[in-house]
């Protein structure tokens, strides 16, 4: 049985390089884990000013992962998913997780920030056990 791994991600223009490196870390950390099923990574941004995603203030944006290897801004992340919205009301975020639970592909789904890296390589078996 596999797991799918929500992560919540902003990054404001101010600090581009610092906030890309460590969500790059925490997905870095999620693929180095020993686990024998599927992982599945869903990327929730909120508005982080390097998209290139052509929005409405109100509009969720959805990317599988063909679409998520053909745009240069994402395909180093190594992600399955990426959903956006542009960055507005704090509830915005929500919305994205509440769409991630929905299209996620395994019913076990664990729900990160983008600077939490798992700090074993056996977290997510750990997780998976209970």
């Amino acid at each position: 049985m596999g797991i799918s791994i929500i992560i919540s991600h902003y990054e404001p223009d101010a600090k581009r390089r610092y906030f890309r490196g460590l969500l790059k870390r925490t997905i870095d950390s999620i693929r180095n884990q020993d686990f024998e099923s599927e992982i599945e990574i869903i990327l929730c941004d909120d508005g982080s000013s390097w998209s290139e995603c052509e929005t409405n203030d109100t509009e969720i944006v959805h990317l599988q992962k063909e679409a998520v290897v053909c745009h240069q801004w994402l395909n180093d992340l190594d992600i399955d998913q990426y959903l956006y919205i542009d960055s507005g009301p704090n509830y915005w975020a929500i919305r994205l997780k509440h769409m991630a639970f929905g299209i996620a592909k395994h019913e076990n789904i664990l729900v990160l920030d983008d600077d939490h890296p798992f700090l074993s390589r056996y977290a997510v078996k750990k997780y998976n056990s209970y």
